[in-house]
């Protein structure tokens, strides 16, 4: 009776003192807020048009690189070309893609469709706005638990309020969660803010679904999560990762329903299997299989944990920037803001969970995802609803208090103030971001969708491969989605090399049969496909000879007979079959390019990289120079033959200069083992050792030694890039053939 007084006078009382729209204006107010801390950094970016525009500050750039997967797959949505198997991936054999495009590429193609404007500009916007939006499932999901929650200060006629209160809060401080704000931001995009809200979405009707007793209600809230649960899905495309986060508050649920009555359960079941079958329609049979799933499981967990070295290869995970390590001091700050608000969020959450009982086993997907951040940055996101149902619980708590609402509104709005005082900075250091790669680089890539024939391949650092296919629309050997371990040792062992003719033979085997083809040679050439350090070994030697000096070897050393030698060859030497186009960079510089490409398959250990960078190359009077390094300042003496930093100095073997008139270079002492190269006119040089100097990346980037027939510079602008043709060798039945 007296919720029915309650709502009766709600409806009598003017608009603007009735909940719904109080709640309504200040979920907007957050909204807004929230909007403004996405998009602020516009203002940076049109200040700076140099660094986040390209193509004459025509086109913006994304922050990330994997965003421009999901933009290639609009654009070619726009032109009516999907296909599942895309063909300009992992060549040769290309990599298959779900029959259905993902739900941001479908989003971003109608969007740009609809207002007439580029990709790129629906791209850059569609991320704060998509941020914004989390407001509203963060808000259901605090009311819900507000709703639930049992204090025995609480009185009954104050709940609905204080469930409110809660929902905004909740709301507040999950979009201004400095990690998910920065992943939101003007620019970023990718998958991040959707997937939160998806994984908010599922615990949400998981949570009514297991609380409400009347049948046919509860099949509408299983429909909510089942609408949930294909369209994250559709959304993010992760099957595990998708099933952790929105099936595990279902099966919490499904076992709560189970505890009363099996015939609840049995009619769940039913519906349950209908969602399986739209699941299938997405992903295909083998990958929903139990044994799929938990492959695919366990396969991320192991990538997570950097625990994913793949047979003889090392792992790939600590070379990638969202698998770093997270301290404990970063993992409070990026997500709450700093130790206070994380202490206080810690004590709402164990607050709440007394209060609400088993309902807070709902929460245990994102606690479990959350958790994963500690070895994977990217899962922080993650953490956003949790901060924000912790700060949530601590304003609920508030409200229910028997004070006068002015007190009781006051220490709500003081205490969001003093949280927000930490968390707003930290969200906002993320303002200064810029795209990971430089707009000449964007450049070059558009220049190479002019000047490369349509079947051509780029030989570059994996983490070029979404944008190169985006904008230079041509093959790429690996990318940001696909580059396991022994594509990162094949991608990189050409790089190390100083035998330009085995660099391009090399290239040309991995660019013609892929990675199926070097587990062939381990076949051929070692006991069996996983005997790698034989198997390498040999085909090495054998590429290191040529078509001619293998031959000879072939015969000398194998007695291998002409009808199978002639096969041999032609397997070994398939020549350009594509086009074939080499890109260095500043990002492969800074990568472990020596490691992984000298990976010892018996030792299992990578060599230590001795390849440090050296910027802001000036010269400070005759035969010396001053630079900045990762390690300090140095100091490179031409007369002397060393550099020196603050911590000591080091005898150097050679000294080479690239500039307007060429090359130019100095040896010093054959016992050292260090050598300094530099691009004088882009003051950039580096201090590498023996090895390293001698390496083919080395050759064609600070020296631009091109002289051999493999190697033909095509454009340089350095340091930012340098792009090169490739001719390996051919086998004379090759020839025949493509003649």
């Amino acid at each position: 009776m007296n919720h029915m007084n309650e709502n009766l006078q709600m409806t009598l009382s003017p608009w603007w003192k009735q909940r719904g729209w109080r709640v309504a204006v200040g979920l907007l107010f957050i909204m807004l807020v929230s909007l403004y801390l996405r998009g602020d950094s516009l203002t940076h970016w049109l200040d700076n048009k140099n660094r986040f525009f390209f193509q004459s500050q025509q086109i913006p750039l994304l922050l990330g690189v994997d965003g421009y997967y999901y933009l290639d797959i609009a654009r070619e949505l726009q032109q009516g070309n999907y296909q599942p198997l895309d063909l300009r991936r992992g060549v040769p054999q290309g990599l298959e893609r779900s029959t259905i495009a993902p739900l941001a590429s479908v989003l971003t193609a109608s969007l740009a469709n609809l207002f007439a404007v580029p990709l790129e500009w629906v791209a850059i916007i569609l991320a704060p706005v998509l941020g914004t939006l989390l407001a509203v499932p963060a808000f259901l999901l605090g009311r819900a638990f507000g709703l639930r929650a049992m204090t025995p200060w609480l009185e009954e006629s104050r709940r609905y309020d204080a469930a409110a209160v809660m929902g905004l809060v909740t709301a507040l401080f999950t979009v201004l969660s400095p990690y998910m704000l920065s992943r939101s931001m003007l620019g970023w995009y990718e998958t991040d803010p959707l997937n939160v809200s998806f994984a908010i979405m599922a615990a949400f009707f998981a949570l009514y679904y297991g609380d409400v007793r009347h049948k046919g209600t509860r099949s509408l809230w299983f429909a909510g999560w089942a609408v949930t649960l294909l369209l994250f899905y559709w959304w993010w495309q992760a099957a595990v990762a998708v099933l952790v986060l929105a099936a595990g508050p279902m099966l919490i649920a499904f076992f709560i329903m189970g505890w009363r009555t099996r015939e609840a359960l049995l009619g769940s079941l039913f519906m349950l299997g209908c969602v399986v079958i739209a699941l299938i329609f997405f992903q295909g049979v083998d990958a929903l299989t139990p044994t799929g799933l938990v492959q695919q499981f366990f396969s991320l967990l192991n990538f997570i944990t950097g625990d994913d070295a793949q047979g003889s290869f090392r792992s790939v995970s600590a070379d990638v920037s969202e698998q770093l390590t997270v301290s404990v001091e970063r993992f409070m700050e990026n997500t709450t803001g700093g130790l206070i608000p994380f202490t206080l969020a810690i004590g709402g959450l164990l607050g709440l969970a007394v209060t609400t009982g088993y309902r807070v086993l709902y929460l245990t997907a994102l606690f479990f995802v959350t958790a994963l951040s500690v070895t994977g940055v990217r899962f922080m996101i993650f953490a956003a609803p949790l901060f924000g149902l912790g700060i949530g619980f601590i304003a609920f708590s508030l409200w229910g208090m028997k004070l006068r609402l002015l007190w009781r509104a006051m220490a709500i709005i003081l205490i969001s103030l003093g949280i927000a005082w930490w968390t707003v900075p930290v969200a906002e250091s993320f303002d200064s971001q810029v795209p990971r790669r430089k707009p000449a680089l964007f450049d070059a890539m558009l220049a190479l969708r002019q000047q490369t024939q349509e079947d051509a391949v780029i030989w570059a650092s994996w983490g070029h491969g979404h944008p190169l296919v985006y904008y230079a629309n041509r093959g790429t050997i690996a990318d940001g989605g696909y580059h396991p371990a022994a594509l990162r040792y094949a991608l990189n062992f050409p790089l190390t090399v100083s035998d330009q003719r085995l660099a391009a033979n090399w290239m040309g085997f991995v660019a013609a049969h892929g990675l199926p083809g070097l587990i062939e040679a381990n076949a051929l050439f070692g006991k069996n496909e996983q005997d790698w350090s034989a198997g390498m070994a040999r085909l090495q030697a054998l590429l290191a000879k040529g078509v001619n000096g293998a031959r000879d070897l072939l015969l000398s050393e194998d007695g291998i007979e002409k009808n199978v030698l002639e096969k041999r060859l032609a397997f070994l030497f398939p020549g350009a079959r594509r086009p074939l186009y080499l890109m260095l960079d500043e990002l492969l510089l800074t990568e472990d390019w020596f490691g992984f490409g000298q990976w010892d398959f018996k030792q299992q250990v990578s060599p230590h990289q001795e390849y440090l960078i050296l910027h802001d190359v000036k010269p400070v009077r005759p035969a010396l120079l001053n630079a900045l390094s990762s390690i300090g300042k140095a100091q490179i003496d031409m007369g002397e033959g060393e550099v020196r930093f603050l911590h000591g100095k080091m005898a150097l073997r050679q000294i080479t200069l690239l500039g307007p008139s060429g090359l130019k270079g100095r040896n010093f002492s054959d016992n050292a083992e260090n050598s300094v190269h530099i691009v004088t006119d882009a003051s950039i040089g580096v201090l590498a050792g023996k090895s390293e100097s001698a390496s083919l990346l080395n050759q064609l980037f600070f020296e631009l030694n091109g002289k051999s027939p493999y190697f033909m510079l095509k454009q340089v602008l350095l340091p930012i890039y340098s792009i090169w043709q490739v001719t390996p060798e051919s086998s004379s039945f090759n020839v025949q053939k493509n003649t």
